[in-house]
């Protein structure tokens, strides 16, 4: 072997061993930057593996900035403008301290209700819908504690009550529960209702805890059917006259503490008085007693309905009379009649709660026949109506007033024949104007029941009376 073949093997064996060495090992923890700075622009850029490192340009064509995206190893090519080739491996990862501290700050953030939590580029995401203020304290607490660790892409939705309640009960309807719903109580949220059974239960609070994790269950399971309601009601016209006195016998000003139901009521007076008439009941026997103090009120009805929890009930009394109008149908004339109710009318929709009270929707009209304002018009309905959503304990009560109906008569007398003399027979006529104001008061006492109770009631006080005469002895 010459000495030029040893010469020769020993300069590959060299660049040889200089390529094996070349190789840059750099080590960077996740979301971590690193800028590479080589003697020529740079012509390409490989790696082996894709999604370890992002690459990006330098602050010149001289550099290239590597940034650790996930955890794992990669190894980058770099071809220069002269051709040369340089090496690095790159190993991504988070140091072991900071991701025992990333570890501890997603441990402390499980606390806070409605957020998902996830460690990418050595910082904490999260992300979700923060529904209470608590919540929102107690993030923003654990941000102060970890500064630039965590990265906030949570939703702020206030928490109040009616949003949460409102959200969970369109999911249970949804999901086809409509007989179980939520409702709040001040600052608490409780799950109320009748489930058809343990399955139903389970899946009702499953969904609503999904919403609300602290919801409280107020669920009766024991209940197959929805109460009943009793609607006492009472309708009274009040003759709206100048110095209009009422008397109730007792203390009309009963004692807070009193174990009975007050409803309370105002009848404003006319000129000469000095304020409104303000009154408390106890009960409706107390305020009948008060109707009949006067002699200008009196009582026109006094139904009695029973309705199931959720269901309308209604009441009129009145009359129908038809009205005959005329319509064009392809050029063909048609009469039509049209069935119009006057009278009094009441709707109201009881709902009973797990907690035994009333949500009642109620609404009370007057309609009044008007007659014609031209001859051979057509006459009118005069509707007065009062509407309203209330709250009500068992055996409460609730007055309903502002329904007032007006009317206007005009009387003339005249002496016969003298009276009908032009201008002279004004000396001969009396004119009569008589302006009568009359005000609906409807009292309404609602009471739970049993669906049963009423008819065993009735059947035990049919009993009562006839026991005398339906028994008998074997020596009769």
């Amino acid at each position: 072997m010459t000495i030029y073949k040893i010469i020769f093997i020993l300069i590959c064996l060299s660049g040889y061993i200089h390529d094996a060495y070349a190789i840059e090992q750099i080590r960077l923890e996740i979301g971590q930057s690193h800028e590479v700075k080589f003697d020529s622009i740079i012509k390409e850029i490989g790696l082996d593996k894709e999604n370890i490192v992002l690459v990006r340009k330098g602050e010149n064509k001289t550099s290239a900035v590597f940034a650790g995206k996930k955890n794992g190893s990669v190894s980058a090519e770099i071809i220069l403008e002269d051709n040369s080739k340089q090496k690095f491996n790159f190993t991504i990862g988070a140091s072991d301290s900071k991701l025992k501290t990333l570890m501890h700050i997603e441990k402390e953030l499980a606390s806070v209700p409605g957020i998902n939590t996830s460690i990418s580029k050595n910082q904490v995401y999260i992300s979700g819908k923060l529904l209470k203020d608590q919540a929102i304290d107690q993030l923003r607490e654990i941000k102060q504690k970890y500064p630039g660790l965590i990265v906030d892409g949570t939703e702020r939705m206030i928490s109040r009550p009616e949003v949460i309640v409102d959200t969970i009960n369109r999911i249970l309807k949804k999901n086809n529960i409509p007989n179980i719903q939520a409702r709040s109580y001040a600052t608490y949220i409780q799950l109320i209702g009748s489930p058809k059974n343990e399955a139903e239960k389970n899946l009702a609070l499953k969904l609503a805890r999904s919403i609300e994790p602290s919801i409280e269950d107020a669920m009766d399971a024991k209940l197959s059917a929805a109460p009943a309601v009793v609607i006492e009601m009472m309708f009274v016209e009040v003759s709206k006259t100048d110095n209009l006195r009422l008397g109730l016998k007792g203390d009309p000003m009963a004692s807070k503490d009193s174990a009975h139901s007050f409803a309370t009521g105002t009848i404003p007076l006319k000129s000469g008085a000095t304020g409104p008439i303000n009154w408390q009941v106890t009960d409706l026997s107390l305020f009948l007693d008060l109707m009949k103090t006067s002699g200008r009120n009196r009582v026109l009805s006094r139904p009695k309905l029973i309705s199931r929890s959720g269901e309308k009930a209604t009441f009129h009394s009145g009359g129908t009379f038809y009205m005959e109008s005329i319509q064009y149908v392809d050029g063909k004339k048609e009469i039509v009649i049209t069935t119009v109710q006057h009278g009094i009318e009441l709707e109201i929709e009881p709902k009973v709660d797990g907690l035994g009270q009333i949500d009642s929707k109620i609404m009370a009209s007057v309609k009044d026949i008007t007659e014609p304002k031209v001859e051979g018009g057509l006459p009118s309905l005069a509707v007065n109506k009062v509407q309203t959503s209330v709250t009500i304990k068992d055996g409460q009560s609730i007055l309903l007033s502002g329904l007032v109906k007006k009317r206007n008569k005009k009387e003339i007398s005249k002496v016969p024949f003298l009276g009908d003399i032009p201008l002279m027979g004004e000396l001969f006529k009396s004119r009569k104007f008589e302006d009568e104001e009359v005000e609906l008061l409807v009292l309404v006492t609602m009471k739970l029941t049993e669906p049963s109770n009423d008819g065993l009631a009735a059947t035990e006080k049919m009993w009562s009376r006839a026991e005398g005469d339906v028994e008998f002895s074997i020596f009769d």
